[in-house]
């Protein structure tokens, strides 16, 4: 897929409309809110990576599926450290029918820092045979960090198959075990399998994203 990054400066109304085949690098300052839609047949890719754009940081997103056939797979890394407060709010809203959405949402918070999640999955009265998945996986590496994760599920619709789910938990003390046990310090441990937890949306970055 091609890439575009979401320009620093929206349009007035905040709202884009995807072309089919993009992909989208979520490039914004500390502050968003915008609603990005897929008309029909149009299957779109979108990433976002928060934690490098300011001590607190606040995204809104609406991902609308506004036409048949249209697909959305978005990935979102959250890393939060310090004392640093990220808040996230999505929206896969579904308006018509034989529509697909996939959201995987991973975040990692150390020291105090303070992550909230809020996702909602809404399919509206003519979206039937519609898809629509949304996973949270978060990982809490202090005692003083924070993680809210509140998953939420509207359907108005029948004949569609939703999942939602969140899971917090820290870091496998197996898996911690089995690295110290190559010699591998403790901190040194923590950062690789981080690295591995993060390494799933990474990877969907382009090599020239701005966080990669």
């Amino acid at each position: 897929m091609e890439c575009e990054k979401l320009s620093t400066v929206l349009p007035a109304d905040g709202i884009l409309n995807a072309p089919d085949g993009f992909c989208f690098i979520d490039d914004l300052p500390a502050e968003a809110s915008y609603e990005l839609r897929l008309d029909t047949h149009t299957h779109c890719k979108f990433v976002l990576h928060l934690g490098p754009q300011g001590q607190h940081i606040r995204r809104r997103t609406i991902f609308s599926l506004c036409g048949e056939n249209a697909k959305l797979d978005a990935h979102v890394l959250i890393q939060a450290a310090g004392n640093q407060c990220i808040e996230w709010l999505g929206i896969q809203r579904h308006l018509v029918k034989n529509t697909e959405s996939n959201l995987l949402i991973k975040s990692t918070a150390e020291n105090g820092a303070k992550i909230s999640i809020i996702s909602k999955i809404i399919i509206d009265a003519p979206a039937t045979e519609s898809c629509a998945h949304f996973q949270n996986k978060n990982l809490v590496l202090s005692s003083r960090a924070r993680v809210i994760a509140r998953p939420e599920l509207e359907i108005h619709a029948n004949d569609v198959h939703c999942s939602h789910g969140a899971t917090i938990g820290g870091i496998d003390p197996t898996e911690e075990f089995y690295l110290r046990s190559r010699g591998i310090s403790q901190r040194a441990a923590k950062t690789i399998l981080q690295r591995a937890f993060a390494e799933e949306i990474l990877c969907q970055m382009p090599n020239d994203a701005p966080y990669n």
